[in-house]
């Protein structure tokens, strides 16, 4: 998941990840843990899909606000294998697919 709490030009408009009284992520689902996350910064979500190798990945990149560079490296990366057979169970869905 990512996401930066829709548009936000100042830190005080971006969306806040909800905390308990010591300032721990609250969770709607137990058997879930959040790794990482920011809710002082904007940033963006590229997807890259490794047809040769497999594998789909997601670099999320923080914006600063006060215009700064981008950092070179992501803040975090998450990267899956897939499969064939998994593309076409998804393409049995009502998941609509688009190609460059």
């Amino acid at each position: 998941m990512a996401g930066a709490g829709g548009y936000a030009n100042t830190p005080r408009l971006i969306h806040k990840i909800e905390s308990d009284v010591n300032n721990q992520p609250l969770s709607a689902r137990p058997d879930l843990t959040l790794m990482a996350h920011n809710d002082l910064e904007p940033g963006f979500l590229r997807i890259t899909i490794d047809n040769k190798n497999k594998t789909l990945t997601s670099d999320y990149f923080i914006v600063p606000f006060d215009g700064s560079p981008l950092k070179k490296r992501p803040f975090d990366t998450v990267t899956v294998p897939w499969n064939d057979l998994l593309i076409e169970s998804l393409r049995s869905t009502d998941c609509q697919f688009m190609s460059a």
